[in-house]
Order: C-alpha cells, then structure tokens, then sequence
C-alpha cells in the first residue's frame, strides 16, 4: 500500500514539474524593441532616375549597419531625408566603410534643397559619374 502512495506522490510531482515547463515555454517574451540611431549623410548623388537620390552613409567595417530605413518630408522646397539603423549591441570600431542609400522620392529633386533630416545640413547634390557613386548599395526601405 505504502508503494503504490509513494509512486502516485512521485507521478504528481513528476507531472507538476512538467506542466511547469510546458507554462515557462508558452509565457510570450518581454524582451525590449530593438532601438533605432539616426546615421549622418556624408554625400549625396542624383540618380539615373529623376526621382530617386543617392545618400551616402558610413558605418564601421567591423558592424555594418542593419535594419537601414529612411524618412522623408518633401516640401516644394526641400526634400528632408532621415536615415536610422538598428544600434549594434557593442561599440564597433574599424575604418569606416561607405554605403548609398537609394531613396526614392515622390516628385523629381529639381531645384529643391536636399537636407539630411538627423542634422538639418543642407547637402549638395552631386551629378554625372561622382567618385562616390562606386561604393555598394546599402539596402534600406521607407518608414
């Protein structure tokens, strides 16, 4: 009699623990959002496309930049365009590599300003075949 009770006491703790794991496991993370930091514009480049701009970023060798996105405010006199990544978890360090970012805007530049949204510098913007124009494309989207 007594081994039958200590088997049943040994199933329910068995069993206790285990719905124990099976709670922890389904309990939704509260990890934290990853954060954002805006990244300076170095340069900027007319594009092939009327409509679209080349701004030129740098980010270390080290931790490129990730998860690149862009705002962008148009008026009929300047186009503000912000650019942010994802902050890396350690500080990097290493020469700094550059990367266009392609924005595409919803009407041609023209002779509007183009300003870099994170400082209010107004950029001059480049034409025909730029130095610059030779780094790689950083891929980024809108938002």
């Amino acid at each position: 009699m007594r081994r039958i009770a200590l088997t049943a006491a040994l199933l329910a703790l068995a069993l206790a623990a285990c719905g124990g794991q099976d709670e922890a496991a389904t309990t939704p993370s509260t990890a934290p959002a990853p954060t954002r930091a805006p990244v300076s514009v170095m340069a900027a480049f007319a594009g092939e496309d009327p409509q679209v701009v080349l701004v030129q970023v740098a980010s270390s060798g080290a931790c490129p930049l990730e998860e690149v996105r862009y705002a962008l405010e148009e008026s009929p006199g300047q186009v503000s365009v912000e650019v942010t990544a994802g902050e890396p978890a350690q500080a990097c360090t290493g020469e700094p590599e550059l990367g266009n970012v392609e924005v595409a805007l919803e009407e041609p530049l023209g002779d509007r300003e183009l300003a870099d949204g994170s400082s209010s510098d107004v950029l001059q913007v480049a034409t025909g075949d730029a130095p610059g124009l030779a780094v790689p494309t950083i891929e980024a989207e809108r938002g």
